[in-house]
């Protein structure tokens, strides 16, 4: 994540978001897509999932519920 205001410099900043991102990169196979289980329902209307088991990642204090992303979603299905 970038944070940046006018005239000042690209600042990187860092925290459990980038702790989450990196870890869910780690896990996950090439080509596949993971998300939290915050994200799923923000990208239901778009995106099939799947729920994984829930695992420790760095910087995280508990286990998060994870999801793979599997596929768009049948918009005939609202």
């Amino acid at each position: 994540m970038v944070s940046i205001r006018p005239g000042q410099e690209e600042a990187l900043q860092p925290g459990l978001l980038l702790d989450v991102t990196a870890g869910l990169q780690d896990l996950a196979s090439p080509g596949e897509i993971l998300v939290t289980a915050a994200t799923r329902p923000l990208i239901a209307r778009a995106f099939s999932t799947e729920e994984r088991t829930a695992v420790r990642l760095p910087g995280a204090e508990e286990p998060l519920a994870i999801a793979r992303v599997t596929g768009t979603a049948d918009p005939r299905t609202d």
